[in-house]
């Protein structure tokens, strides 16, 4: 069969030149032969001037001239040398190459370098922020060295499956047609899955074809290696500020006698009719550019709520008069000095008191207040019902429920983490300290010194609290004290916000206590504005104590700005985008790149085992296998030239071929 397909693609057809012009070229490549012929040693020259004719020899007739049996393959080499000097030695240089695998250890070494600059570059950016670079990215960068790492991974596998293609017929019989299967693997995906499934797995090949297409991945598997976040990092250009303060010392006008601080009545009064406790009057001054910040720990003196429900020490009393609906009932807070009343007039309405409030002062003194309060739990509307009664007047009898309150406002230094995130202003308490030492100083109206550190945000010396007595006189006795004494008094027809009787003597200013009780007592506190929403004169008295806080803190930048007030200093946050490589991604091009240098080492092994020449996707050896049968010359011309793949170029390079087509058929003809 090889013979019958010899003769059908071999044929020489007539030359179709003309006998001068023939002859002008063989002239032509006589000569160059002949000087080429001359530097090939005295034996070969005195062979070639021996001939019967005395005219030159093609190198093809100078190696048939001698014995192929009597001189070695490189001095076949040697005598039928190249036609084209110059090119042959790049090209004898570059087989050389090729017969040791030089450009497939090059394709592993660059793929493995590729893949561990990929590597080293990730590792060095990993949970980094993302560079940046003039003029390329890190995912251009990673996209490049992948570029390189598949290019190179894939030389050593597509020259192997095509040297495979000839170790597959050196081991036995196979049918010629896995030739082309064999060599469309080593251009690409789909060659390589014809190829994997025609071997079903059973040739070493099949790692190669895999080899390939799973290289389809490669660029998407490295691309997934990089994954974006946004992280809020200190920007160290921009200082954050918040007000805090160690001392108070801030009075209002007056002369004699001295009004409470302006700004920090304007806080309280916003506190009670604005109960919103993310509102300005609880928020104290800061400065963040990016509207994301964080301080702490900061400690600063403040005023501190301590209220607590006392409704199971109410004493509730409710005589029966001559008439049985006309009950004058009283309900009283012992050791407080303060309790309501109310008659119950018909079943359908009452008089009385539903609301009082105002100092215990037994239990007050120069630099805190407790205030006590009863209430009763009606329906404050403060509406008309369809009779004309008043609704809190219908709802006062002797199943109401009263509910009583104390509370403390007492000097505390307060520690906490502070933060702004998206221009929310946000505090985390870290400890309270509500203890304090007469002996630190004479020259402090109200001091409270803990005994903390820098942990709590407390420096070395440092004092808290009210340092003139007139501050804490006008806050406490000339404003607190007064402010939060008031009843609530109901009729058939009305209800009214009273002002506690003034104590006898006083000469202390006096505050709006009924809008102050009106406030509260029409108070809408929910679960979100305060933890007691049910007892309003408890979640007033905190908001209360927070708006003082917050005036207090705000003071000195008030008097002298960012410039004069010692405000604790925050990182502002920024966002940054950082880089998180997910390296998991990464197995896919490693595994290819392990599957082809397995590839490489074995095609390399079975080559060698195999003895046959490293011809990889060259074409020549199967062209001249078949026509080495066809003539001696022929023949005497593979002993002469080798097997090797230089071989075969340098035959190839003697022979002028055309492709003829006819009816009959296509041929590949000498010309």
């Amino acid at each position: 069969m090889a013979s019958q397909l010899a003769s059908l693609d071999y044929q020489p057809l007539a030359n179709p030149k003309t006998t001068d012009e023939n002859a002008d070229a063989q002239h032509e490549s006589s000569n160059r032969r002949t000087s080429w012929m001359s530097e090939s040693g005295p034996a070969a020259t005195q062979e070639i001037t021996n001939h019967e004719e005395g005219s030159p020899k093609s190198p093809c007739e100078q190696a048939r001239s001698l014995s192929p049996e009597l001189i070695s393959f490189g001095q076949q080499k040697d005598l039928v040398g190249p036609t084209r000097t110059s090119s042959f030695h790049w090209f004898s240089k570059l087989s050389t190459l090729e017969d040791w695998w030089f450009f497939e250890l090059l394709g592993v070494l660059g793929a493995a370098g590729a893949l561990i600059g990929i590597t080293v570059v990730l590792w060095k950016y990993d949970n980094e922020p993302q560079p940046q670079w003039d003029g390329i990215s890190l995912n251009s960068l990673v996209s490049w060295l992948s570029t390189v790492a598949k290019a190179c991974v894939l030389m050593p596998v597509t020259k192997g499956l095509s040297q495979l293609k000839w170790v597959w017929f050196a081991e036995r019989d196979r049918p010629l047609a896995d030739i082309a299967v064999f060599d469309a693997a080593s251009r690409g995906l789909v060659g390589s899955a014809e190829l994997l499934w025609h071997l079903r797995g059973r040739h070493f090949a099949v790692l190669g074809s895999v080899a390939v297409i799973l290289s389809l991945g490669f660029d998407p598997f490295t691309q997934n290696l990089i994954q974006y976040y946004a992280k809020s990092v200190p920007d160290m250009d921009q200082v954050a500020r918040l007000a805090n303060a160690s001392t108070y010392e801030t009075v209002g006008p007056g002369i004699g006698v001295y009004y409470v601080d302006p700004v920090l009545k304007s806080n309280v009064y916003s506190a009670l009719f604005n109960t919103d406790p993310t509102a300005a009057w609880a928020t104290p001054q800061y400065f963040c550019s990016s509207g994301n910040c964080n301080w702490g720990p900061v400690s600063t003196f403040a005023y501190c709520p301590q209220c607590s429900d006392v409704s199971t020490s109410l004493n509730y009393s409710c005589p029966v008069g001559s008439d049985s609906f006309r009950k004058n009932c009283t309900v009283s807070l012992p050791d407080s000095g303060y309790s309501l009343w109310y008659r119950q007039m018909s079943p359908s309405f009452s008089n009385g008191v539903v609301m009082t409030m105002g100092p215990n002062t037994a239990k007050s003194n120069a630099t805190s207040l407790t205030y006590n309060s009863i209430r009763a739990v009606v329906n404050d509307s403060g509406l008309v019902d369809s009779t004309g009664d008043n609704v809190v007047s219908s709802n006062l009898s002797s199943n109401t429920t009263f509910i009583g309150t104390e509370c403390a406002i007492v000097p505390c230094v307060r520690s906490f983490n502070a933060s702004v995130v998206n221009g929310t202003y946000r505090e985390q308490d870290v400890g309270t300290w509500y203890g304090s030492n007469e002996s630190i100083s004479t020259w402090m109206a109200s001091h409270v010194d803990p005994p903390w550190g820098l942990e709590h945000g407390v420096r070395p010396g440092q004092t808290f609290g009210i340092r003139d007595g007139w501050v804490v006189k006008t806050l406490l006795d000339y404003y607190l004290r007064q402010m939060l004494r008031a009843n609530v008094t109901v009729s058939a027809d009305a209800l009214a916000f009273d002002v506690a009787a003034r104590p006898l003597g006083s000469t202390f200013p006096w505050y709006d206590a009924a809008d102050v009780a009106q406030a509260i007592f029409y108070a809408n506190f929910t679960a979100d504005t305060c933890d007691t929403p049910g007892d309003k004169f408890a979640c007033a008295v905190i908001n209360v104590a927070k708006a003082v806080s917050k005036a207090i803190r705000d003071a000195p930048y008030v008097a002298n700005g960012t410039s004069g007030a010692d405000m604790a200093v925050g990182q502002t946050m920024v966002t940054v985008t950082y880089v998180r490589v997910r390296w998991g991604w990464l197995a896919l091009p490693v595994l290819v790149w392990v599957l082809g240098v397995v590839t490489w080492v074995g095609t390399a092994w079975k080559t060698r085992r195999a003895k046959i020449q490293t011809w990889r996707s060259s074409p020549l050896p199967l062209l001249f296998l078949y026509r080495e049968q066809d003539s001696q010359r022929e023949r005497e011309d593979a002993a002469a030239y080798g097997p090797s793949d230089e071989g075969y170029e340098r035959r190839a390079e003697d022979i002028r071929a055309r492709l003829s087509v006819k009816r009959d058929g296509a041929r590949l003809v000498d010309s």
